[in-house]
């Protein structure tokens, strides 16, 4: 779902400071973290075996404009901070947060698209979605988006 630039929050602005500043960690160190592109099948068995990638270190400041997905620092502080409230909770939603948030990540690079500047949500899991930003035709993952939930 794209987002108008005016509904963007102050952490977006944040956000997309870091990207363009490059403080940003490639998905291949979240993918890893999250338990391997393998993880993805258990969200969607349909996703193929991964092909042997290139491992590439985190970037604290990078201009390596070859990577078509990287996550800013708060985007994965957001994602951890899940993780563990999930963890904590019990019951394995840990895991499957885990398998949702690579297959998802699969999808968007298999499905690369987006104009440069467009800024939009992807759904994750229930009322979970990233917030995503395309720049100089990369796309950043430049946070997670908690709706509130009517009880």
């Amino acid at each position: 779902m794209h987002v108008d630039r005016s509904a963007l929050t102050p952490a977006d602005h944040v956000a997309l400071a870091d990207v363009v500043t490059g403080r940003w960690i490639d998905c291949e160190d979240i993918v890893r973290e999250l338990g391997g592109w393998a993880v993805a099948r258990l969200a969607d068995p349909a996703i193929p075996p991964p092909a042997a990638t290139q491992v590439v270190a985190p970037h604290a400041t990078s201009s390596d404009d070859t990577m078509p997905l990287v996550w800013t620092l708060g985007a994965v502080a957001e994602w951890r901070r899940l993780h563990r409230l999930l963890q904590a909770l019990g019951g394995g939603g840990e895991r499957h947060l885990a398998a949702i948030l690579v297959a998802t990540t699969v999808r968007l690079i298999v499905e690369a698209g987006g104009a440069d500047g467009d800024v939009y949500d992807v759904p994750l899991l229930g009322a979970v979605t990233l917030r995503i930003a395309v720049t100089n035709g990369r796309m950043t993952v430049i946070g997670l988006r908690e709706q509130a939930a009517i009880v």
